[in-house]
C-alpha cells in the first residue's frame, strides 16, 4: 500500500485479493465487491492484471479509480424487504421537528445520518440554525455543547437535526460533513475521510500534522458545515477546528463544558425536556407505548418525572413500556413499570437504547453503559470517581445540598482530603454535568439528576465500607445542622433557625431514614442527634407531629442503647407533646412524668421547665385547671430564673389567655408583655401583634378605672 493512503478494512480485503494473483481469488473478489453487477468495469480487470504481473506502481495508480466501484457508497440504501408491512407512525403528542427513523450506522460517515424524531426542541433548533446562518457571524466557528453534560440529553440528535435543516443546506452549499469521535477516535482515519471527500491526495500526507495542513488548504474558501460529534478531548477536535475559517463553520457536541471553553466555542446548553415532549418520547416507542400513555396519562407524567425528563431515559423506558403493554395490557403497563423502578431504582439503568453509541461495542447499549463512558473517561482518577459515587447519599433532584454538606461527605470518605482537593472534585463533576449547580441560589446549592443518582448508587453499593462511611458522614453533618438551627430557634434568631431548617428538612428526613436502619453505636448516635433537636421545629413551629412520631420512637431506643439519660428525657418530652396534640392526654402525662424525673436527675433546669409547662397545658386541656395553672406558674418562675426568654414567652401567652378568660386584664398584661418584647426584639411578626393586643387591654383597663 502506498504511504499515506488510508483505507477501510473492506477496501484492504479487496485490494489484498487483487494482489495475491491466482485465478481462484478472482472469483472471491467478484463475490466480495459485487462487481459482477458491473462486469465491464475496466479498472477492476486492470487492477487484477497489474497485481498478478507485479507491476506495483501502475497498480497503485489504478487503485483510486477502482475503489470508487469497490467500496459501498455512504448514500446506498438497503433494498426493501418484499412483503414487509409498512411501519405505522404514531401520532405524536408534540409535533416532531424531523420525523425520520434513528440512524443505525456503525462507523462515522461524512454524510450526516438521518436524525431521530425530536420533540420539544423546535424553538431551540431554529435559534441554533439562525446563529449558524447569520451573515455577520463571529470570525470563529460556532460550537454547540451541553453544559449540563448529561449523556442522553440529546446533543447528537439536535446536531443531526441542524445538519438536515433546509436553511443549513441552503447556507452551506458545499455540504455538511459529519465526524463522530467518541472517547478513543482514530484521527488519521477521520481526517482522511474528509480529505478524500474533498478530492485531496494523501500520498504525501503521512503524519497527522501533514493531514491537518492539507485539510486546511482544502477547506479554504469552502462554504461548508463541519459537525464534530461527541468530543472527549480538546486535541481530538482541534485538528478540525484549526483547519476551518469562514465561510466554513464548525458545530461540536461534547459532554464536557471545559472542552468547549478550551476550544473558544460559543456554548449553548441543552436542557431536559418539558412534560408534553417527554410524554411524546414515551408514546412514540410503539403502539403499545402509545396505548399505555393514553390509558394512564397521569402515571406517564409521574414516570417522566421519575426519570428526570432525560430524552435517552425516556426512550429506553418507552421501548420497555411498549413490550410491557403487550404482556400486561396497556392500562397496567405504566403502573407496572413504575413499580419495578420503585422496587429497584437501578432497574432503569439496565434498559437498552435503540442504537449504537460511540465508544461502545454493543449495538443496543444499556443506559448504565452509556453513563459508564463518562464515569470511566471523564473522571480521570480514583479519588474523583469516589467523589462521584458518594454523591448518591444526597439523593436525586429535586433534593438539593450545599458546599458544606458536600465537603463533609467527601471529607468523611477521604480523611486526608484538603479544601483544595474538594474544590477540584466539585469543579470536575460539575464540568462533566454529573453535579448540577443551581446558579440562582446564593450561596450555591447543588443537585444530582435522577438517572445520575441511580447510577452513582449502583457504584457505591459495590463498596459497602465506603457506602457506610459516606452515609455516616452525611448523617453527622445534618445532625450538626439541626442542632445549630435549634440553637437559633431557642435563642434570639427564631426566624433564621426556622428558615434554615425549612431549606434543609428534606435532606434531614433522608438522613433520619438512613439512621433508623442502623444498629451500631455510631448509627444510634446519629439518629439521636438528628431527632432530638427537631422538637421545637417539628412540633412547636411546623406541626409535623405525625411524621416525627416514629422518629421519636427510634430515637428513644437509640438513647437507651447509648445509656443517654438526658437524650432519653428530651425524647420522652417530645413524645408527650405529640400525644397531647393527638388528644391522648393520659399517655401524654405519663411521658411527661417520666421525662421530668430524668431532667431533675441530670440537673437540666431548662428541660424541667419545659416539662412543667407541657404538663400544665395538658392538665388544663383535660379539665384540671387549678393543677394546670400551678404547673404553668412553676414553669414561669423557672424560665425567669434561668433567663430562658423563649420559654418565658410561651408560658406567658398561655397564662395571659387564661387570665383573659377570667376577665383579669392586669394579670394578662403582666404575663403577655415579656412575650411581646421578645417577639419584637427578634423581628417575629407575632411580637407586634401581641403588643397591639396588650395596648388594647391597657385601654380597656383604663376605661374601667376611669368609670365611677
Amino acid at each position: 500500500m502506498a504511504p499515506g493512503l488510508a483505507y477501510t478494512w473492506n477496501e484492504i480485503v479487496r485490494i489484498f485479493l487483487l494482489l495475491v494473483g491466482p485465478p481462484w481469488t478472482l472469483l472471491a473478489l467478484l463475490m466480495w465487491s459485487r462487481i459482477i453487477e458491473t462486469p465491464t468495469n475496466p479498472y477492476l480487470w486492470l487492477g487484477y492484471a497489474l497485481g498478478s504481473a507485479g507491476v506495483w506502481g501502475a497498480f497503485v495508480q489504478a487503485i483510486p479509480a477502482a475503489r470508487e466501484i469497490l467500496r459501498p457508497q455512504a448514500t446506498d440504501a438497503l433494498p426493501p424487504i418484499q412483503g414487509a408491512p409498512a411501519t405505522p407512525v404514531p401520532t405524536p403528542l408534540a409535533p416532531p421537528v424531523i420525523p425520520i427513523e434513528p440512524p443505525t450506522f456503525l462507523y462515522p460517515r461524512l454524510t450526516p445520518p438521518a436524525p431521530p424524531r425530536l420533540f420539544g426542541r423546535t424553538a431551540f433548533l431554529n435559534e441554533l440554525v439562525a446563529d449558524l446562518c447569520q451573515p455577520d457571524a463571529p470570525r470563529r466557528p460556532l460550537a454547540l455543547t451541553a453544559l449540563q453534560g448529561l449523556p442522553g440529553i440529546g446533543k447528537t440528535a439536535l446536531a443531526l437535526a441542524i445538519a438536515h435543516h433546509p436553511q443549513i443546506k441552503q447556507t452551506f452549499p458545499d455540504g455538511q460533513f459529519w465526524i463522530s469521535l467518541g472517547p478513543q477516535p482514530d484521527l488519521m482515519i477521520e481526517s482522511g475521510l474528509i480529505i478524500e471527500e474533498l478530492g485531496g491526495s494523501m500520498e504525501s500526507a503521512i503524519t497527522l500534522r501533514d493531514r491537518a495542513d492539507l485539510l486546511k488548504a482544502l477547506l479554504r474558501g469552502k462554504q461548508l458545515l463541519l459537525l464534530v460529534d461527541d468530543v472527549w478531548q480538546v486535541d481530538d477536535a482541534r485538528i478540525f477546528l484549526d483547519a476551518c475559517a469562514p465561510p466554513t463553520r464548525v458545530l461540536i457536541t461534547t459532554r464536557h463544558a471545559q472542552i468547549a471553553m478550551d476550544l473558544h466555542a460559543a456554548i449553548r446548553e441543552v436542557w431536559v425536556l418539558l412534560e408534553q415532549p417527554s410524554l411524546a418520547v414515551l408514546a412514540v416507542a410503539g403502539p403499545g407505548a402509545r396505548a399505555a400513555v393514553d390509558a394512564d396519562t397521569d402515571g406517564a407524567r409521574r414516570l417522566a418525572e421519575e426519570v428526570g425528563h432525560l430524552p435517552l431515559a425516556l426512550e429506553v423506558a418507552g421501548r420497555y413500556l411498549n413490550r410491557l403493554a403487550e404482556h400486561t395490557g396497556a392500562a397496567q403497563a405504566i403502573a407496572t413499570l413504575r413499580q419495578e423502578l420503585n422496587d429497584e431504582a437501578a432497574r432503569v439503568l439496565r434498559l437498552r437504547a435503540a442504537q449504537r453509541r460511540p465508544g461502545l461495542d454493543d449495538a443496543q447499549p444499556s443506559l448504565e453503559a452509556v453513563l459508564g463512558l463518562s464515569y470511566t473517561h471523564h473522571l480521570g482518577d480514583d479519588a474523583t470517581r469516589r467523589a462521584f459515587r458518594t454523591l448518591a447519599v444526597f439523593g436525586a433532584q429535586p433534593l438539593t445540598f450545599d458546599l458544606p454538606a458536600l465537603s463533609a461527605v467527601w471529607g468523611g470518605v477521604n480523611a486526608d482530603s484538603s479544601p483544595a482537593q474538594i474544590n477540584e472534585w466539585r469543579i470536575a463533576l460539575a464540568d462533566a454535568g454529573l453535579l448540577q449547580n443551581i446558579a440562582e441560589d446564593s450561596p450555591a446549592r447543588y443537585r444530582v439528576h435522577q438517572i445520575v443518582a441511580a447510577y452513582a448508587m449502583t457504584l457505591l453499593r459495590q463498596t459497602p465500607a465506603e457506602q457506610q462511611a459516606a452515609a455516616l458522614a452525611y448523617a453527622r453533618h445534618y445532625a450538626g445542622l439541626v442542632e445549630s438551627a435549634d440553637d437559633l430557634i431557642t435563642g434570639d434568631q427564631l426566624l433564621a433557625g426556622l428558615a434554615w431548617l425549612d431549606k434543609e428538612i428534606d435532606q434531614v428526613r433522608r438522613a433520619i431514614g438512613w439512621a433508623l436502619g442502623q444498629t451500631s453505636a455510631e448509627g444510634y448516635a446519629a439518629l439521636r442527634d438528628l431527632v432530638r433537636p427537631l422538637r421545637n421545629y417539628a412540633i412547636g413551629a411546623r406541626s409535623l407531629h405525625r411524621e416525627i412520631a416514629p422518629w421519636l420512637e427510634g430515637a428513644l431506643n437509640a438513647c437507651r442503647a447509648l445509656q443517654d439519660r438526658s437524650g432519653e428525657a428530651n425524647v420522652l418530652k417530645a413524645q408527650g407533646d405529640v400525644l397531647q396534640f393527638l388528644k391522648q392526654m393520659g399517655e401524654a402525662l405519663e411521658k411527661y412524668e417520666a421525662a421530668l424525673g430524668l431532667f431533675r436527675a441530670v440537673g437540666d433546669r431548662l428541660g424541667e421547665a419545659n416539662v412543667l409547662k407541657a404538663q400544665g397545658d395538658a392538665l388544663i386541656r383535660s379539665g384540671d385547671v387549678d393543677e394546670g395553672m400551678r404547673m404553668l406558674e412553676a414553669a414561669r418562675r423557672l424560665y425567669a430564673a434561668i433567663g430562658a426568654r423563649a420559654g418565658l414567652s410561651n408560658v406567658g401567652i398561655t397564662l395571659a389567655r387564661y387570665a383573659i378568660s377570667q376577665n383579669n386584664l392586669a394579670a394578662a398584661i403582666e404575663y403577655m408583655q415579656p412575650a411581646a418584647d421578645f417577639g419584637q426584639e427578634i423581628g417575629h411578626p407575632l411580637g407586634a401583634q401581641l403588643q397591639a393586643q396588650i395596648d388594647g387591654w391597657r385601654a380597656a383597663l383604663q376605661d374601667r378605672e376611669d368609670k365611677p
